[in-house]
C-alpha cells in the first residue's frame, strides 16, 4: 500500500512539474529533419516503413525493418516486459489547436526490453523492435452528410528505440514508430502515422516505472500533425528471459556477429 501511494505521488509530481520536465525534454536535438522557410520551421520525420501509402493493398512482410546490427545495452532494472493501461495527458495539440486541460486517456502501451545476455552479465536489446505489434480495433468515419460509419481495422506498428543515457534508477529513451492502419474488409491501407517520443523513465521499485513523455505525431507525408505530453505508470508483466530465436530468426547469431564487428568477441555469451 505504501509503495502504491509512493508511485502515485511520484506520478503526480512528474506531471505537475511541467516547467522542469520540459527543460529536461528539451535537452538534445531529437528532430530528424527540418524544413526552413521564412520564420517558420516544419519538423519532418521519415517513416520507418518505406514504400507504403493509403489506398495500397497491405502486405505484412513489408514491415520487417530490423537488422543484425541494431543492438544496445540496457540497465538491468529495465529488462523485461512492461504494460501501461492509461495516460494522464497534460496537453494535446492538433491542427493548430492546443488543449491544456489535464485528462485521463485509456491507452494500452507495451514495452519489452532484453533479448541476449553477454558473458559478463550485460543485458542487450534490439534498438529496432523485432516484434510487429498488432492492435485490433474499430474506426469511426464521418461522411460528408454527417453520418458515422464504423470500420473494423488492424493497426500494425514497428518501433525503433535509442537510449540517451541511464543512471541507477532513471533512463531517457528516444523512440520512433510507424503505424499502418488496415481496413480488414478490403485489406487496404487506410492511414499511416509516425510518432517520435522522448521519454524519461524513473524506476520506482516493486516492478513499477513512472514515465514522463513528449510525443510528436506525423502524417503519411512525414509532416507534423500534432503533439501531446503525458505521464503514465508501467507495471512489469513478465521477467527478462534470454531469447535465442524469434519467428525463425536466430537473434543469438545476430548478437554474436554484432559483438564481432565491435571487436568484443570476449563478451560472446556461453552456450
Amino acid at each position: 500500500m505504501i509503495k502504491a501511494l509512493k508511485a502515485s505521488a511520484v506520478f503526480v509530481i512528474l506531471l505537475c512539474s511541467q516547467a522542469s520536465a520540459e527543460g529536461v525534454l528539451a535537452q538534445g536535438d531529437y528532430k530528424t529533419a527540418t524544413l526552413q522557410g521564412g520564420v517558420n520551421q516544419v519538423e519532418v520525420l521519415k517513416p520507418l516503413i518505406k514504400g507504403l501509402s493509403p489506398g495500397m493493398d497491405f502486405k505484412g512482410q513489408t514491415l520487417d525493418s530490423s537488422s543484425s546490427d541494431d543492438w544496445m545495452q540496457i540497465p538491468e532494472w529495465l529488462a523485461g516486459t512492461w504494460f501501461s493501461y492509461w495516460d494522464l495527458q497534460s496537453s494535446h495539440s492538433h491542427q493548430g489547436e492546443t488543449d491544456t486541460q489535464p485528462q485521463v486517456v485509456k491507452r494500452n502501451r507495451r514495452m519489452a526490453f532484453g533479448l541476449q545476455l553477454d558473458k559478463l552479465g550485460g543485458i542487450w536489446s534490439k534498438s529496432t523492435d523485432p516484434i510487429t505489434y498488432i492492435t485490433v480495433g474499430e474506426s469511426v468515419d464521418v461522411t460528408p452528410e454527417g453520418n458515422t460509419k464504423r470500420r473494423s481495422i488492424k493497426i500494425y506498428t514497428v518501433r525503433k528505440i535509442a537510449i540517451d543515457n541511464w543512471t541507477d534508477n532513471q533512463v531517457e529513451l528516444v523512440s520512433t514508430d510507424t503505424s499502418v492502419e488496415v481496413d480488414t474488409e478490403t485489406n487496404r491501407i487506410s492511414k499511416i502515422q509516425s510518432h517520435k517520443t522522448r521519454e524519461k523513465i524513473v524506476n520506482l521499485g516493486d516492478n513499477v516505472l513512472a514515465a514522463k513523455c513528449d510525443t510528436t505525431n506525423f502524417d503519411e507525408n512525414g509532416l507534423e500533425s500534432g503533439r501531446s505530453k503525458y505521464a503514465c505508470l508501467y507495471k512489469k508483466i513478465d521477467q527478462f528471459k534470454v531469447k535465442n530465436e524469434i519467428d525463425g530468426t536466430s537473434v543469438r547469431s545476430q548478437f554474436i556477429k554484432f559483438l564481432g564487428k565491435l571487436g568484443k568477441n570476449e563478451l560472446e555469451p556461453t552456450k
